[in-house]
């Protein structure tokens, strides 16, 4: 009888050797699995490693309208009086130069028949003149004046291109 307790001893360590690389390979194949997910949530995918530069933003040339836009706001504060200094940061639209895109805007001597100065000044002061008081003391409010700024005259250019619109205003 003292060879059956030894027979199962022997046998209980061969099933527990010929588990061992089962669960060997069991361990090692839930790493590679962790490692392949992880490289793939932390970003080891080669396609997004790569990163386009973004283009940088010209300079453009920088334009302070010699006179002051003074508007007399909308109803119901239509009794106060807008004054805004506007500059205008611009560039070039396509393939045209710098020299034509300021003859365009009226910055520089040049052909009258191309300069639409004239039409630049009476966008801003039907914009500036749509304004309530509110909307001209508030943060979002000049943002949205400087954005409808930028859309309506860049609709209207042909060789240059608004950047940035800068206000300064002031509401007595």
């Amino acid at each position: 009888m003292a060879d059956a307790p030894e027979q199962q001893d022997i046998q209980s360590q061969d099933k527990s050797k010929s588990k061992l690389p089962f669960i060997i390979g069991t361990f090692v194949l839930l790493l590679l699995v962790i490692g392949a997910v992880s490289m793939t949530l932390l970003g080891g995918n080669e396609d997004q490693a790569i990163i386009p530069a973004e283009p940088q933003e010209e300079l453009g040339v920088m334009y302070t309208f010699p006179q002051p836009f003074v508007v007399n706001l909308a109803f119901p504060d239509d009794q106060y009086l807008y004054n805004a200094t506007i500059t205008l940061q611009i560039g070039v639209r396509g393939n045209a130069t710098e020299a034509e895109a300021q003859e365009e805007m009226g910055i520089t001597e040049g052909d009258s028949t191309k300069n639409k100065k004239p039409i630049v000044e009476e966008i801003i002061t039907e914009i500036l003149s749509a304004q309530t008081r509110t909307q001209v003391t508030s943060s979002a409010g000049r943002d949205k004046i400087r954005a409808q700024i930028k859309t309506q005259l860049n609709m209207k250019l042909q060789k240059a291109r608004i950047i940035e619109v800068y206000l300064r205003g002031l509401v007595p």
